[in-house]
């Protein structure tokens, strides 16, 4: 992913490296509670114009999430939707914390999916 991004030109990359061990989501790094506290905190602290991208992974297997959610049974497609919720919950709370920023009224925030999923409805691999 590195490679990608530098070779695209991003110029400023943040690895999981920044964020201690404790916020880390199991292999793939921080959970997207940590990584949406940093990159407000990081926006605050850059020259506007600006153009951003954060990857979020808490909807990752192993479906790990560091609160509780109203999903609590241990299926595959519990698991999912809780991460799902949490990633949500996070957003929520980044969006009201960017709502209060100068910057926030010039920004655009497009929100997508790097690929789709077969969780929760258990889709084959070629469903539409």
């Amino acid at each position: 992913m590195q490679s990608y991004l530098v070779t695209a030109g991003f110029d400023h990359i943040v690895g999981k490296a920044v964020f201690p061990d404790n916020s880390h989501n199991s292999k793939w790094g921080a959970h997207d509670g940590y990584v949406l506290d940093y990159h407000l905190n990081d926006l605050n602290k850059t020259e506007q114009p600006f153009f951003s991208t954060l990857l979020t992974l808490s909807t990752h297997e192993p479906f790990e999430v560091p609160i509780q959610t109203p999903f609590n049974d241990i299926t595959e497609p519990e698991l999912f939707k809780k991460s799902a919720w949490y990633t949500d919950k996070c957003l929520e709370t980044y969006f009201n914390q960017a709502s209060k920023q100068d910057w926030f009224s010039n920004t655009i925030f497009v929100l997508m999916a790097d690929h789709g999923h077969r969780l929760p409805l258990k889709r084959d691999y070629y469903d539409p």
